[in-house]
């Protein structure tokens, strides 16, 4: 679950790079968004002022990792406070708030819209909306 204290250090000490990526484009932001490591997360975003929309190469932004893992504490604080693009889709035009409408995970939704203002109309590249996944 990653190691605050290390990471902490690296970011605050030694200055580390916090936008650089792995081989598959995913920066630590992303990597401590999908594990649920919210300290790390806030630290990379507050301290290390990540780029909080960096993606990687399949498109897919930290929020958006945060999203498909169902880490809603995560969201809430890239959402807060990160300036981040709460509508921005990866390569296949799928947002955070289609895959929170999706899993019926209604808190999330409600973090996405009225915290981050996410577009509710917005569709994926098969032209699907986040009502018309949620409604079946």
């Amino acid at each position: 679950m990653g190691n605050f204290e290390v990471v902490k250090c690296l970011v605050e000490v030694d200055k580390a790079d916090v936008n650089k990526a792995i081989k598959d484009g995913a920066t630590s932001l992303v990597i401590a968004s999908h594990k649920g490591c919210l300290e790390i997360v806030k630290c990379l975003v507050v301290e290390g002022k990540a780029e909080v929309d960096k993606a990687n190469k399949n498109g897919a932004t930290p929020l958006f990792i945060a999203s498909q893992e169902g880490k809603l504490e995560d969201m809430k604080c890239l959402v807060e406070e990160g300036k981040i693009e709460v509508d921005k889709a990866n390569n296949n035009g799928v947002t955070p708030l289609y895959i929170e409408s999706q899993q019926g995970r209604l808190e999330v939704v409600k973090c996405l819209v009225e915290e981050g203002k996410a577009g509710v109309d917005k569709t994926n590249n098969n032209g699907d909306t986040t009502l018309s996944i949620a409604s079946g």
